[in-house]
């Protein structure tokens, strides 16, 4: 498998009221990265950017450890955050906690087109691969139409778990030795091997 050690262009999206012209809303998508100025302006339809963040999740996940590497040393834009809360459906304001980041630094690195340091990177892509990882369990064990793997963390991130001695998942986010043992939670769910 090749995987591209750059951070994907995905888009950002912002929702305006037409002005009495009858359209459901103005979509105003953004581009990331080298075009971060250049606006586009879009009447109706939808923007995939659910699918963009599941396959790149799936692609995270999936990376050697190089690769991984690699994505964390090259960081990911602050605008990167929105997206996560967007296709997870977690409050910000609790993912951010459980990431263990500063709400004011993200909303000031997003309001300027700022990357994330790389220890914030690595937490935020640590989710990523979280997501990544269930999407690729439920696809190896069946069918996952209709399944929404983004949704599903976010839901059980906030679930207490007895392997856990009660505590949620969420509170083990904020390192990357937390993220693995949840990681090897779930692999070991799917096996039917509980801690």
């Amino acid at each position: 498998m090749e995987f591209s050690a750059k951070t994907p262009r995905f888009k950002w999206i912002r929702r305006a009221q037409g002005k009495g012209d009858g359209t459901s809303g103005i979509m105003v998508v953004g581009t990331m990265k080298k075009s971060q100025g250049r606006v586009i302006k879009r009447l109706g339809g939808s923007f995939h950017v659910r699918a963009d963040v599941l396959a790149y999740a799936k692609n995270l996940y999936q990376a050697s450890a190089a690769e991984y590497a690699g994505v964390v040393r090259g960081k990911v834009p602050a605008t990167h955050v929105d997206l996560i809360v967007d296709v997870t459906a977690v409050p910000k304001e609790r993912l951010v906690r459980f990431l263990d980041l500063r709400r004011a630094t993200i909303a000031r690195k997003i309001r300027k087109g700022e990357m994330l340091s790389t220890d914030q990177s690595e937490r935020v892509l640590g989710l990523e691969r979280l997501i990544g990882q269930v999407a690729a369990m439920v696809g190896d064990s069946g069918d996952s139409t209709g399944f929404d793997a983004a949704r599903w963390v976010g839901d059980w991130l906030e679930q207490p778990i007895p392997a856990l001695g009660g505590a949620k998942p969420a509170d083990y986010m904020d390192t990357i030795k937390g993220q693995e043992l949840v990681s090897r939670l779930l692999a070991q769910s799917q096996a039917g091997v509980f801690a």
